[in-house]
């Protein structure tokens, strides 16, 4: 009797391993409104059905042991409109996912598989199915007919058989009431088919024989897929910044999920069309910031910045100031408050608005501000702490993916 246990778990081992190598098939959608191609992320659940997508193809693109071997984008409409215009709408909605989803996660061409169907009937039967709307078998008699699948000529615009079919029912009392309850849950796109299977093992041979009970191989739990997020690198210039002159460019690195750091460099040689007007400047202000959202690391951050500037300021008044003698910049920090937000299809290039204030330590000399003069006449020294805005910004940024390298 014990070796028939014995070999009854190796068998079980045989069906664990074959069962791990299934494929395994997942399917997230997001939603459109009605006649629209472009992602909103606010319309219905679609950041919170992003993210998962991300996370999801993230952590097997990241895990070794996984092969994915084929990505499908489908797209869908509502019935309502011509064959036509339903057919080029269809395949705008899957291809703004695709570019949303491969702006943030490296696929290769050849397990990309593209289903624009765009009236997605079997979900409609399913819905009426279970509903409980007047006119219903009707309804389903029309939409399981299949004399009327074939397309048809309506006042110049060719539509599927089964629409002007189920308009007539009930002088169309059947198609506003799919209209109302169902038509808007089938305007989406979805990723789906994404499927992965661990890489193949050597064959294994398993031998049944008696053992002691403390030596019986155990059969280890499943590995656990760890979800990892997306890293970008953003380059950025604050259009306020070169509006006054002052040539700037920053590198914003995401630390994972909530979290990213910037570094941003300022500098300005000009004076104002006069040698009396001028804001030169060489500063540099590294940053930390904490995303309230982090979807992609988007919309309200929190930073907390350092700050090192050189600086040299006249505006047509009495005194130009400069850092004692060009060798003790203002230091200090401080925080920002922002929003960021994208501006492109593709949600590469991004928009944000910050404001910050700080604490800094000062000392400075104060010349009198003669015109075209360099220096000018030195009148006194001050050391002061200066408490104020140190930052305002209007920036555009462009986001590149960072690949990972695994260890």
């Amino acid at each position: 009797m014990q070796i028939v246990k014995y070999i009854l778990l190796a068998v079980a081992l045989c069906v664990g391993v074959c069962s791990y190598a299934q494929e395994r098939d997942f399917e997230v959608g997001i939603a459109f409104k009605q006649g629209k191609s472009d992602i909103d992320l606010a319309y219905k659940n679609n950041e919170a059905n992003l993210n998962q997508i991300i996370h999801l193809l993230d952590s097997i693109t990241s895990d070794k042991s996984i092969v994915l071997h084929r990505v499908e984008f489908s797209g869908a409409v509502s019935p309502e409109g011509s064959a036509k215009i339903n057919q080029a709408l269809s395949h705008c909605r899957l291809t703004e996912l695709e570019k949303y989803v491969r702006a943030r996660i490296s696929l290769p061409d050849s397990i990309i598989v593209r289903n624009d169907h765009y009236i997605a009937w079997h979900d409609l039967i399913a819905r009426v199915e279970a509903s409980d709307m007047e006119h219903k078998d009707e309804v389903l008699k029309v939409l399981n007919n299949n004399d009327f699948v074939e397309a048809v000529d309506i006042n110049g615009s060719i539509v599927d058989g089964r629409i002007p079919a189920l308009k007539a029912i009930a002088n169309g009392v059947a198609w506003d009431t799919m209209f109302d309850r169902f038509f808007s849950e089938m305007r989406n796109a979805y990723i789906l088919g994404f499927t992965y299977k661990p890489r193949t093992e050597p064959s294994i041979r398993i031998v049944a024989e008696v053992l002691p009970r403390h030596s019986i191989p155990q059969l280890d739990a499943e590995p656990k897929v760890e979800k990892r997020t997306p890293r970008h690198l953003y380059l950025k210039t604050n259009v306020i910044g070169l509006g006054m002159a002052i040539a700037n460019l920053a590198v914003e690195v995401d630390l994972g999920k909530m979290w990213s750091v910037q570094l941003p460099i300022y500098y300005s040689g000009v004076d104002y069309f006069r040698s009396t007007r001028k804001f030169r400047t060489f500063s540099v202000q590294p940053e930390a910031r904490f995303w309230f959202w982090g979807n992609a690391n988007d919309k309200l951050f929190l930073g907390a910045h350092a700050a090192m500037s050189y600086y040299n300021f006249a505006w047509d008044g009495k005194y130009r100031v400069q850092d004692e003698d060009g060798r003790h910049p203002a230091l200090g920090g401080g925080l920002t408050l922002g929003y960021r937000l994208p501006i492109s299809r593709n949600q590469r290039w991004k928009m944000e608005f910050s404001v910050g204030a700080g604490v800094y330590d000062l000392k400075y000399d104060k010349f009198f501000n003669t015109d075209k003069t360099w220096k000018g006449e030195l009148s006194h020294t001050v050391h002061d702490t200066w408490i104020g805005i140190d930052h305002v910004g209007v920036s555009f940024s462009y986001m590149f993916n960072l690949k990972r390298k695994d260890k």
